[in-house]
């Protein structure tokens, strides 16, 4: 509902089509972090650039099956204001450590998410973010950031962040390890602490250059309960520093970039420390490509330090025309195998290859191959393996219905998956969905049949609805 020009109120009942939105899936072999993945979902991502902070403090994600929800967005010409209510079903519980995420369902919760931004001009702005969640079996993780954005001097951006977490374990466990941090368990038994983060970066951005100086802390305790913080117990030390030169001819421009990146946790003991190289380049024929070089002299993992590891890589993408589109990255190097029993660096390769071929404005056929492997230096026996292939197929019949059909196997989970999705919107307010979905494993690895494992048929209606209008 538009209560005037610069704002408005919404609520939304079931607004998660998970479905028909589904993610792209990631290689998380070697992961030992929570990874993120982007919002779809149309009510949240009205008003998303409200909430973006370098903190993540706001990952509205996090609200994974919604039963409703209340927003309320005024955007004003010197101010803005964000606020909403939501209730979750299944409550996604991330603790962050120094080198390893937690992550646990909690069930039933409610979220509160507030906003207020002020602009001071020349693009700058001071603001405030304070979010609470409050889990129906007991606890409650609240949160509150201040932050801004100072443009000056024309070239120089200085961003400032100070965040304060609180959090209220309850009695009902969900998290499964006896692991401990700053003197504390990950296991929910009724704790209570508070936590912080800190963030300074100043840029600057000229035509034919740019530098840039990060200093963030993360401390042991803190937590983002409507956030997004994999990681914690961290001071990170970040300089870079590019050139950009441009021609008339063939090639157009070539950029070439230094970074560094020290890590130390919250005892002053270095966990990490990372050099990188990078060149990229762009052409008058519609291709970009770069390379980098990539080392870490030390790093740290688990209490037991780690030699070099040295890393190449190479990407490009071509787009010549518009019914034509394809992008190559390969890497090569050593990388510490994190999730075996006992860590240690092996020799790591890994490429990826997505191609799109548009044959007319309503007819689109998507190519992914994704592969990556993690060997033993000595031995050559293989940590992990594997890829994933992934087939698009969308065709638009006219505006206002539209097929996807995607197929897809994947190596690190031992499954196939098939989905076929057909969307019909008469008119802007109104979309039904209908569709299938179903996920095939293999049955064991001396057998080449395959079982259906899931299957689910969904439909689903999504309809907007102003008073206004």
């Amino acid at each position: 509902y538009d209560l005037s020009k610069s704002s408005s109120i919404e609520y939304t009942i079931n607004p998660d089509f998970s479905q028909v939105e589904s993610d792209v899936p990631m290689i998380m072999a070697n992961q030992t972090f929570a990874m993120s993945f982007p919002e779809k979902r149309t009510f949240f991502l009205e008003g998303a650039q409200l909430l973006k902070s370098d903190m993540e403090t706001v990952y509205t994600r996090s609200i994974t099956n919604p039963l409703g929800a209340l927003k309320f967005i005024n955007q004003g010409a010197n101010s803005s204001t964000y606020l909403m209510q939501a209730t979750d079903t299944d409550s996604p519980y991330l603790a962050a450590g120094q080198y390893k995420s937690f992550r646990g369902n909690a069930g039933k919760s409610k979220v509160t998410i507030g906003r207020y931004k002020k602009n001071l001009g020349n693009q700058s702005h001071v603001g405030i973010i304070a979010t609470n969640r409050d889990y129906q079996v007991g606890g409650s993780g609240s949160l509150i950031e201040f932050d801004s954005l100072i443009n000056f001097l024309d070239d120089y951006i200085l961003d400032l962040n100070y965040a304060r977490s609180d959090t209220q374990e309850g009695n009902v466990n969900f998290i499964d390890t006896h692991e401990t941090f700053a003197g504390r368990t990950y296991a929910m038994d009724g704790e209570s602490f508070s936590g912080t983060a800190k963030n300074f970066r100043l840029r600057r951005a000229v035509d034919a250059s740019n530098w840039g100086i990060r200093f963030k802390d993360v401390s042991p305790t803190y937590r983002a309960h409507v956030g997004f913080v994999g990681r914690n117990d961290y001071k990170s030390r970040n300089y870079w520093y590019g050139r950009t030169y441009r021609y008339q001819g063939t090639i157009r421009k070539i950029n070439f970039r230094w970074n560094n990146r020290n890590r130390i946790n919250f005892r002053n003991q270095k966990t990490q420390e990372f050099y990188e190289l990078s060149m990229d380049l762009e052409t008058n024929f519609n291709f970009t490509g770069g390379v980098e070089y990539q080392i870490k002299p030390s790093e740290k993992f688990e209490g037991i330090h780690y030699g070099e590891q040295v890393d190449y890589e190479i990407n490009g993408t071509y787009h010549p025309t518009e019914s034509f589109f394809t992008s190559l990255r390969y890497e090569k190097g050593e990388a510490i195998a994190y999730r075996i029993d006992k860590p240690k660096i092996g020799d790591s390769k890994e490429y990826n290859l997505f191609t799109v071929f548009r044959f007319s404005d309503n007819f689109k056929i998507s190519l992914g191959h994704r592969y990556s492997e993690l060997k033993d230096k000595i031995t050559g026996e293989e940590f992990y393996a594997g890829e994933i292939n992934r087939f698009e197929f969308d065709y638009q019949f006219d505006n206002a219905l539209s097929t996807r059909t995607i197929i897809e196997k994947n190596e690190f989970s031992d499954d196939y998956f098939l989905e076929a999705l057909i969307q019909w919107k008469p008119d802007p307010y109104t979309i039904f969905y209908a569709g299938g979905t179903q996920f095939y494993k293999e049955p064991n690895p001396f057998s080449d049949n395959i079982r259906l494992e899931t299957s689910q048929i969904y439909a689903k209606f999504q309809y907007f609805y102003n008073p206004n209008k």
